[in-house]
C-alpha cells in the first residue's frame, strides 16, 4: 500500500466524519495516607523560577532557596527585590532578565 493511501486510510478527510477536537483531561493527585505526591521535575521548577521572576508577583523565597549565593548577590546588586516573602526582578533586573534567568536554568 502506498504511503498516500495509508495516510488517507489512517486519517480520513474531515468531511467524512465528526470534527476533530482535543480534550485535555486533568488528573488530580489525591494523597492517601503514607503516599507522597509526585515531585516537580527539576527543569520545570527552574523554568517556573525563571519566568516567575519576570512577573509582578515574583516567586516565593522557598522556591529559590536552593540558590542562596546567587539570590543574595542579585539582591545586593539591585537586580532582585523582596516583596514580603516573594522575590521579583527590579526595573534594572528586567533589563537583563535573560541573564538572571540563566542562573536558575
Amino acid at each position: 500500500m502506498s504511503a498516500m493511501l495509508a495516510r488517507r486510510h489512517l486519517f480520513p478527510p474531515i468531511s467524512e466524519g465528526p470534527l476533530p477536537c482535543r480534550r485535555r483531561s486533568l488528573v488530580r493527585f489525591t494523597p492517601s495516607k503514607g503516599v507522597t505526591p509526585p515531585s516537580i521535575p527539576p527543569f520545570k521548577r527552574r523554568e517556573e523560577i525563571a519566568f516567575g521572576l519576570r512577573t509582578s508577583t515574583g516567586v516565593s523565597e522557598s522556591k529559590i532557596a536552593s540558590w542562596p549565593e546567587e539570590v543574595a548577590s542579585l539582591l545586593s546588586e539591585g537586580y532582585l527585590e523582596e516583596a514580603g516573602n516573594r522575590v521579583r526582578l527590579t526595573p534594572k533586573g528586567r533589563m537583563v532578565a535573560d541573564s538572571v534567568a540563566e542562573l536558575f536554568v
